[in-house]
Formats: C-alpha cells, sequence, structure tokens
C-alpha cells in the first residue's frame, strides 16, 4: 500500500472514531436516560425507583411522581469518566442529575438519580 491510501486510510478512520464517539456520546447515552426513565416513571416501578434514588428527599420526589408524568429532556454529557457519565434531566419541571453507568460497550443503565 503506497502512502496516499495510507493517508487516505488513516483520515478516514479517524473520522469515522471521532464521528462515532460524537454520536454515541452526544446521542445515545442520553437518549438512553430519558426512555429509562420514562420507563420507570411510567410502570410506577417503586422498587426501582428506590434503587436509583441518592437521598430520601430523591426517593421521596420519585415516589409521589404520578403515572403520567415523563422526562423532558436530557441534557448532553456533562461530565464524568470513560464508564460513568453525568446527565441532567428535566422532570415535571425540577432539573434533576441522573448518573449513567455502562454496563457492557453500547449498554448505559440509570446508576443514580439525585434532586
Amino acid at each position: 500500500m503506497n502512502i496516499r491510501k495510507k493517508g487516505i486510510f488513516i483520515f478516514i478512520f479517524i473520522f469515522g472514531a471521532f464521528f462515532y464517539w460524537f454520536f454515541y456520546q452526544n446521542s445515545w447515552v442520553p437518549l438512553s436516560a430519558k426512555f429509562e426513565v420514562n420507563q420507570m416513571l411510567q410502570s410506577h416501578d417503586t422498587k426501582r425507583m428506590r434503587q436509583v434514588a441518592a437521598d430520601k428527599k430523591t426517593r421521596s420526589y420519585l415516589l409521589h411522581l404520578k403515572k403520567d408524568t415523563h422526562c423532558d429532556s436530557v441534557t448532553d454529557f456533562q461530565g464524568g469518566s470513560e464508564n460513568i457519565g453525568y446527565f441532567v434531566a428535566d422532570i415535571n419541571g425540577k432539573g434533576v442529575g441522573i448518573y449513567m453507568q455502562r454496563e457492557i460497550l453500547l449498554f448505559w443503565r440509570i446508576k443514580e438519580i439525585k434532586l
């Protein structure tokens, strides 16, 4: 393979890796968070609400929400590490912090929710 083909291959690889990271970090994980929060609220899964609530105040807030409440928006990645990300969401007009934890490569779960 000549130098020009190697250069093109490296450019495409770097561009593809950046695009994958940008799409994955900035859209997939927030969508997963929003979906999981909405599922938890619509099914009124009290066991899961107790598991993910960071403190008594958050637990009480989550348990007293109506079933028709939903998560309106989730921000982009706000910080964290490679395996734990912090996002902010709007649930029933209140801002809550959501910590997402990577389970496997493309699967993230809510680790903690805090008012």
